[in-house]
């Protein structure tokens, strides 16, 4: 079954399938947060290793609160978890090589490599986030794209305000 989802995964990164053709598994979404944790966990390791855990994890919970708002504004919360499990489960995907690339390159030093790679991995996400909430919630590509760029300024906001606060503390 994991490798199924894997696969579905896989071709929703492709743009060829759509968080419905997930299985609705609470669990799965569980699973995919975890990693995604642990992702996340390593590359501030790896970036910022001075950050205090308290404000990574608060940064976490941002982003899933971001993520989480669309459903919420447009009453499709029935479909929250196989698109989180959509959205989480493709950003690890495409973050993966990323990620390898912290581990072997010094991401505390500016490398162009790093960079280009971000960039590339950013974009990508951005282009199938859309895709997923243009499937989920029923939208527009031009909607879908409108609600990512929104989404996108509030994760900064919040990110920004956040570490505002953090700092303070």
């Amino acid at each position: 079954m994991l490798l199924n989802e894997l696969k579905t995964l896989w071709s929703i990164v492709q743009l060829n399938r759509s968080p419905e053709n997930l299985a609705y598994s609470r669990g799965m979404l569980v699973a995919v947060l975890g990693l995604v944790f642990i992702g996340q966990w390593l590359a501030k390791e790896q970036s910022i290793p001075e950050a205090p855990f308290v404000h990574w994890a608060s940064l976490i919970f941002l982003l899933i609160f971001v993520r989480v708002l669309p459903f919420i504004i447009f009453q499709r919360t029935e479909r929250l978890v196989q698109s989180l499990t959509a959205l989480f489960g493709t950003d690890l995907l495409i973050s993966l090589p990323l990620l390898i690339a912290l581990m072997v390159v010094d991401a505390t030093k500016e490398s162009i490599f790093l960079h280009v790679l971000f960039l590339f991995v950013h974009t990508w996400r951005l282009v199938v986030g859309t895709f997923i909430y243009k499937l989920s919630l029923e939208f527009s590509w031009l909607q879908a794209v409108v609600t990512m760029l929104v989404l996108q300024v509030l994760n900064i906001a919040g990110v920004t305000a956040l570490a505002h606060l953090l700092e303070m503390s």
